[in-house]
């Protein structure tokens, strides 16, 4: 700096709350790992979890209101069917998106429910294209241009990572985010958008003693997908 500059600042200690049940009166709640709370720009959070209730498990949503407080605990499966496995995201604008794992026996499948424009969609969509038998993650991103992204790894022969993405509330683009590979094991995938929408998703493989760190990019925009 060629001139001196003085600035200054005021802090304050942060405190948490009062600690608050957000998980229904009745029916037992998974023991499985949850996704963290997510947040938009307005301070706006919600929060997901697997709770058995009418059935084995069901995939529940909650929003937090600054002011308000918490809202009302909304079922997002409509399946009479266990669920398990869900990933929550949400960009600034206050758009999000949760998948899951579904059983219907006796496959494994995915499905998606967005919250657009401060309003679930009717139902739940399916988003992947083929069943399968055994999901081991479903992860979530949404970018700031409003494409929500989901993807997943699942066991076959070997490991695989499918995926589909949709802009704003139109149809997903079924599997369109196919990576291929034999291996024995995979890690993994992380999300993460800049704020044109385009992004990265990384993930990990082996087949024996060789372990990878593998990226694709994302282009942004219907029929550009993933780019290894």
């Amino acid at each position: 700096l060629t001139t001196a500059v003085r600035s200054s600042f005021k802090g304050r200690d942060g405190k948490w709350g009062h600690l608050v049940k957000i998980s229904n009166a009745t029916g037992s709640v998974s023991t499985q790992p949850y996704p963290s709370p997510v947040w938009d720009a307005q301070g706006n959070g919600l929060v997901v979890w697997s709770q058995a209730t009418t059935n084995p498990q069901d995939i529940w949503a909650r929003f937090y209101h600054p002011t308000k407080g918490w809202g009302t605990a909304v079922k997002l499966n409509t399946a009479a069917t266990g669920c398990s496995n869900p990933s929550v995201a949400m960009n600034a604008a206050g758009d999000a998106v949760v998948a899951w794992q579904q059983a219907e026996a006796p496959n494994a499948r995915v499905y998606a429910r967005r919250y657009l424009k401060g309003a679930w969609e009717a139902k739940p969509l399916r988003v992947d294209a083929f069943d399968m038998t055994s999901i081991r993650k479903v992860v979530t991103g949404i970018s700031e241009t409003g494409e929500a992204h989901v993807l997943w790894r699942y066991d076959s022969t070997y490991q695989y990572l499918h995926g589909s993405h949709a802009t704003g509330a139109a149809a997903w683009y079924t599997a369109d985010t196919y990576i291929t590979g034999s291996f024995d094991e995979a890690a993994g995938p992380t999300l993460s958008f800049g704020p044109d929408g385009t992004g990265f998703m990384a993930w990990s493989t082996a087949s024996g003693a060789n372990v990878n760190v593998r990226v694709a990019r994302y282009l942004g925009g219907a029929g550009n997908g993933w780019s290894n």
